[in-house]
């Protein structure tokens, strides 16, 4: 077998939150990286560019069935004659009905398939879990998000040889470059531009969609307990979406506009962290995922809900109490009360900001994302799962 495995990644797309992890496998020496998935993908972010990204081949957008099932025509990119891959890996979603032609193609020409994909799905119940582990098993091998969903699979009777982490996180090397872009007399200047010089700012990032609605009202409850009390807290929303105009509305009706401040949507690192490195804390009310880590990495403590299986495989890095605090799910007194102690204590916010950074730093950085898939694909080389 040749030294330089041929490794074919199906995507639905390709984020940009994505795009530093496969350049980095891209650019590894014993690895020639394909890349396959559609322009848009429904309620996906679009894919980045291929002009940026030589490894990456987009096809046109995947195609919805009945608003449950979903089909790309990025498989008919696979060769047949020759230069077949070493290595396949697609993602675990079950509703990608264009998967059943790859998973085919892998097991007429004997090539080792992969999954990727959450351990778990936040609206999953019994049957869909029981369902879904049935499907998972089919596969060579599982690259699932973290070691603690590793631990789990292995105890539902997968073969722990055949499961890895790929670590999943932020591109961490972009962000402490946009931390080195803002020395202290930059962000000086920034605070008094956007008068928060004497603001205590409590940050929340995410796109405004409707089904955030319910999480975005929660927050602006919050807000207006806390502003009873401390007139200097400031609630910053970074994001933009259909339900911008709902949530100035209920910011109008409640009379926060002096504490609920709507930035817009900001993409690049550069824009995001001098709001990141002026706030006290970061809030999430709903069903966090990768913005834990985008905190995380800016040593930024977070505040969120204490309903575990309401959110993303994300939530096995947060610890209440060290990185972070929870609070009692849809109680917004307790959320404000989490903030308050945070926000009033120096003691504690220092104390959590310290931990938040060591949970990112080194074990979940863009390179140790790029090295756990590195390991799988060479693992499967040797012929030695895991």
């Amino acid at each position: 077998m040749s030294s330089t495995q041929k490794v074919i990644i199906f995507q639905p797309v390709v984020p940009h939150y994505r795009e530093s992890l496969f350049k980095l496998l891209a650019n590894s020496s014993d690895i020639e990286l394909l890349v396959y998935a559609s322009s848009k993908y429904p309620s996906y972010p679009p894919s980045v560019s291929p002009k940026t990204n030589h490894y990456l081949t987009l096809s046109p957008p995947a195609i919805s069935l009945f608003s449950r099932f979903f089909f790309q025509l990025c498989f008919l990119r696979l060769p047949i004659l020759r230069n077949r891959p070493d290595i396949v890996v697609i993602s675990g979603n079950i509703r990608i009905l264009s998967n059943i032609p790859i998973y085919i193609y892998c097991l007429f020409f004997r090539i080792p398939i992969l999954a990727w994909c959450h351990g778990s799905s936040v609206n999953s119940n019994s049957t869909s879990r029981l369902i879904r582990a049935f499907y998972l098993k089919l596969f060579t091998g599982l690259i699932l998000y973290y070691p603690q969903e590793v631990e789990r699979y292995v105890s539902l009777g997968f073969d722990p040889k055949s499961l890895y982490a790929s670590r999943n996180t932020v591109n961490t090397t972009s962000v402490l470059n946009a931390i080195a872009s803002w020395p202290s007399s930059k962000l000086r200047e920034f605070r008094i531009n956007q008068c928060i010089c004497d603001r205590r700012v409590i940050l929340y990032s995410s796109r405004l969609t409707s089904s955030r609605t319910a999480d975005l009202e929660h927050l602006l409850s919050v807000a207006n307990i806390l502003r009873s009390t401390d007139p200097s807290i400031l609630f910053v929303i970074i994001g933009d979406g259909p339900a911008r105009s709902k949530i100035e509305n209920s910011i109008a009706l409640l009379d926060l506009s002096n504490h609920v401040h709507l930035v817009g949507a900001l993409y690049d690192e550069f824009s995001l962290a001098p709001w990141f490195l002026s706030a006290k804390c970061f809030f999430y009310p709903g069903t966090v995922g990768l913005s834990l880590i985008h905190s995380f990495t800016y040593s930024l403590p977070v505040v969120l809900h204490n309903r575990i299986s309401l959110h993303n495989p994300e939530i096995n890095l947060f610890r209440d109490g060290h990185n972070g605090l929870s609070y009692i799910y849809c109680s917004p007194s307790s959320a404000a009360s989490a903030i308050r102690l945070l926000i009033s204590d120096p003691s504690i916010r220092y104390r959590l900001s310290i931990t938040a950074r060591k949970t990112v730093f080194p074990s979940f950085s863009i390179q140790s994302s790029a090295d756990s898939l590195l390991h799988c694909f060479r693992s499967i080389n040797s012929g030695n799962l895991n």
